[in-house]
């Protein structure tokens, strides 16, 4: 009798956290429903709610397939939404491309760019330099929720800038030099 109800229990307790796990993974919807720019503008709470939850996502190969529909609609939405236009900054994306051999970049690329998109969503503000940081940081988030461990030499560097209070006189800099090559 004892070991039907610890038998009852785990089963209880399994079924629970399977419960609870389905209620973590917001509902992607399809791609098909972004073709118009009201499709996009009604679409734009559930973009913000799919960049949020994967901001809390781990990276690994065991949430990959978890990860994949969101990071589909989310990708599809901020590059073809006609309100939102992140910028694609060298900062992040050539070193970034430098490294194609990691895993892990597309993803990285991704997170970077969502959270641009989050930033003009949230703010409604096109700044460079706020959007630069909004990038780095979620790249910096990204990189750190990386597992197993990565080792990717150009966000380390932004690791320790942001950890030495450097990392917003770095963004300055950065894209004052771009304002002068143009």
């Amino acid at each position: 009798m004892l070991k039907l109800i610890h038998t009852f229990l785990l089963i209880l307790g399994i079924c629970s956290i399977l419960s609870a796990q389905s209620d973590i993974i917001p509902k992607v919807p399809p791609i098909s429903v972004l073709k118009t720019p009201e499709d996009f503008i009604q679409y734009q709470d559930k973009a913000l709610e799919l960049i949020n939850w994967l901001e809390s996502m781990p990276i690994t190969k065991k949430n990959q397939s978890l990860r994949k529909p969101a990071e589909k609609f989310i990708s599809k939405w901020f590059f073809d939404a006609p309100n939102i236009h992140p910028p694609i900054f060298g900062q992040i994306t050539e070193p970034l491309l430098a490294n194609l051999n990691q895993t892990h970049t597309p993803v990285l690329l991704r997170r970077a760019l969502s959270a641009e998109v989050k930033y003009l969503i949230e703010t409604n503000e096109i700044d460079p330099n706020e959007l630069l940081k909004a990038a780095i940081k979620g790249l910096i988030n990204a990189y750190k929720s990386i597992s197993p461990r990565t080792k990717i030499t150009f966000i380390d560097e932004f690791i320790k800038m942001e950890q030495n209070g450097t990392l917003d006189n770095w963004i300055d800099k950065s894209l004052a030099d771009m304002e002068d090559t143009d």
